[in-house]
């Protein structure tokens, strides 16, 4: 088990190698609802992003950012850290059949991408640019929404 940088967020590798998140309330946790992974074996939070972590699910690398995965990319390596959308990854099982001096070839530095969705407003028009898909998508209001803005 793992808390984010900000200790808001559990994340719980089961011994059935069943992955789940909970969120950290004053008034206990709760169970991320809809959001269940199965054959995860290793974790790692970003260091300084509170909503995104990596996991290893059979050879695969997922990076799950609030509970949407980004496309994975094939790797069998342990996570060692994972900061500024950098995942680092060993493959341990190389590196113990000689210890002392093996192959730096075994590290891998894997860049991810994860959703960042830009917001425009201008007057009555709401602009949602998405870089992954490179999609924009151009809601019109009669009058301007009251929308409240998080980072």
């Amino acid at each position: 088990m793992s808390l984010n940088c900000s200790s808001t967020r559990l994340a719980v590798i089961s011994t059935n190698n069943i992955f789940k998140l909970f969120d950290i309330r004053e008034n206990g946790t709760q169970v991320v609802s809809g959001f269940e992974k199965k054959d995860i074996w290793d974790m790692k939070w970003d260091n300084d992003k509170e909503d995104t972590i990596a996991i290893m699910e059979k050879s695969r690398l997922l990076v799950v950012q609030g509970t949407t995965a980004a496309d994975p990319v094939p790797n069998q390596g342990y996570i060692c850290s994972f900061r500024d959308l950098t995942v680092r990854t060993i493959q341990m099982q190389y590196v113990m059949q000689n210890p002392k001096d093996f192959d730096r070839g075994l590290i891998a530095d894997i860049e991810v991408k994860v959703r960042i969705i830009f917001v425009v407003y201008v007057e009555t028009k709401v602009l949602f640019f998405d870089p992954m898909s490179g999609k924009v998508l151009l809601l019109a209001f009669e009058k301007p929404p009251n929308l409240k803005i998080s980072c």
